[in-house]
């Protein structure tokens, strides 16, 4: 009997251990994938003097018509159609080159200038407002609205913290992010038989999602971040390449490319919350960037795979090796670092911009 008693007090506490434990992860916050006040720090100098210039008309509706041509397995851009969409699509990348830039400005400005976070904040606001991005959208629109939701959620994490910034405004804009997260999420958590919910464009959502979360501070949206990382790195093969990604046939090694910047950023955030993605699936992610990184130097077993012989989408330049700064900050990698030295700034306003100056500061 006295046994029994003891037996019956041990579960009842370890039930309310485990009770009290959940609460306590349910409420604690989601930390940033990085530190404003570390990168300060290490990169930081005296700022000079900015005008904060009007923000463009908000944008609500995104009817972007597709680049490529009808039966290439979107490996074939059309010139016209690619002209078109650039046009079409021109005030969003201006409010998103713009929003990321002055957060740049912000972050690398010693002592900090508060100006430069209040004009971010003016222009997220604007368009909260105007409920930019959330009105009716082509399937090409419905990228741009789940890639922009990155680089929004970003440029609010670099500036959330300047003093004296507008509370309404902090308000109105966490706000629209939250309808703006959930619209993206729904979006890629339906007609999962399609390709794009399942190749990169379900990482990315995966990243925008997990970027508004920590915004929101919001555990579920965390949680299904996650799991769009395991279903993609799930797929990969032993050889280190994605199924779906080498289907686009000449683009293969461009794809590969493309769909490991949100992956790491998934991973990096994940780190910076206690959770292993970048051991997951057994290291899988590593196996993916050893090949890609490998294709990069010598891509003829992405072409002998595939079929088709290898090209670029657009120039091989420092925005497709964002991620770089990143990963190479945690695992060293010599391969890595050899392209990285080959451009000077390492930017991309899909992950948040400046890389070197948000993640270099990073210890090991």
């Amino acid at each position: 009997m006295e046994s029994n008693l003891v037996i019956l007090r041990f579960l009842a506490f370890s039930i309310a251990l485990a009770v009290s434990s959940s609460v306590a992860i349910a409420a604690s916050a989601l930390n940033s994938p990085f530190d404003v006040e570390s990168a300060r720090a290490a990169h930081g100098a005296a700022a000079g003097s900015h005008h904060c210039k009007a923000p463009p008309k908000p944008q609500r509706d995104l009817e972007f018509a597709g680049v490529y041509k009808r039966g290439t397995n979107s490996s074939v851009v059309d010139k016209q159609s690619a002209n078109a969409y650039r046009m079409a699509r021109k005030t969003v990348d201006d409010f998103k080159k713009s929003i990321i830039r002055t957060s740049d400005l912000y972050v690398a400005s010693k002592p900090a200038q508060g100006e430069l976070a209040a004009c971010v904040l003016t222009w997220l606001d604007t368009w909260a407002k105007a409920g930019a991005m959330l009105g009716s959208v082509s399937q090409q629109g419905s990228y741009v609205r789940k890639w922009a939701l990155g680089t929004v959620s970003m440029a609010y994490l670099k500036v959330r913290v300047a003093k004296g910034l507008d509370a309404a405004k902090k308000k109105r804009v966490v706000a629209w992010i939250r309808d703006w997260a959930a619209i993206v999420r729904e979006d890629y958590s339906t007609g999962m038989e399609r390709g794009s919910r399942n190749n990169n464009h379900s990482y990315w959502a995966g990243w925008s999602v997990l970027a508004a979360g920590i915004v929101l501070n919001d555990r579920s949206h965390f949680d299904w971040a996650q799991e769009r990382y395991r279903n993609g790195l799930a797929q990969l093969e032993d050889d280190g390449t994605l199924p779906l990604e080498m289907d686009r046939r000449k683009r293969a090694l461009h794809y590969h490319l493309f769909s490991i910047p949100p992956l790491v950023m998934i991973a990096e955030t994940a780190a910076h919350n206690g959770v292993d993605l970048y051991g997951s699936l057994d290291g899988a992610i590593h196996r993916l960037i050893r090949r890609t990184l490998s294709g990069i130097d010598d891509p003829s077993y992405f072409a002998k795979k595939s079929g088709y012989k290898q090209a670029w989408g657009g120039k091989f330049n420092a925005s497709k090796m964002a991620w770089g700064a990143v990963y190479q900050a945690r695992f060293p990698t010599p391969a890595l670092k050899r392209l990285l030295d080959r451009f000077g700034r390492i930017y991309d306003t899909r992950l948040g911009g400046n890389m070197a100056v948000l993640f270099a500061p990073r210890a090991n």
